[in-house]
């Protein structure tokens, strides 16, 4: 939305790494991974700004997981944003648990 409300700063961006994007299999269709999917739009900004893009699949992010221990790390900096972060990035983690039988979240 920045890059929209002004093209400009795009100056002041010296680059661009994102989570877009899958080698493997997408997590949404076999072939879309949901960040892209969902807005296309917004990719599509962010991908012909002129902006040195580095672009990190889906599959990679499996290849760090987050525990319920991290997320409750999280919650305990004391901030109102980190509690936010930690109950958002439990129930993730738990949904990958469950649904996958992971031993943790792919963020």
């Amino acid at each position: 939305m920045a890059l929209r409300l002004e093209p400009k700063i795009s100056e002041r961006i010296p680059s661009i790494t994102t989570m877009a994007g899958a080698y493997i299999e997408g997590n949404t269709t076999p072939s879309a991974e949901f960040n892209v999917l969902a807005d296309p739009e917004a990719a599509h900004i962010v991908f012909t700004a002129g902006i040195p893009i580095t672009m990190v699949g889906l599959e990679v992010t499996a290849q760090a997981l987050l525990s319920l221990n991290d997320a409750e790390e999280l919650g305990k900096r004391g901030t109102v944003w980190a509690e936010i972060a930690s109950r958002i990035i439990k129930d993730e983690v738990l949904w990958f648990m469950n649904k996958l039988g992971w031993d943790g979240g792919q963020m």
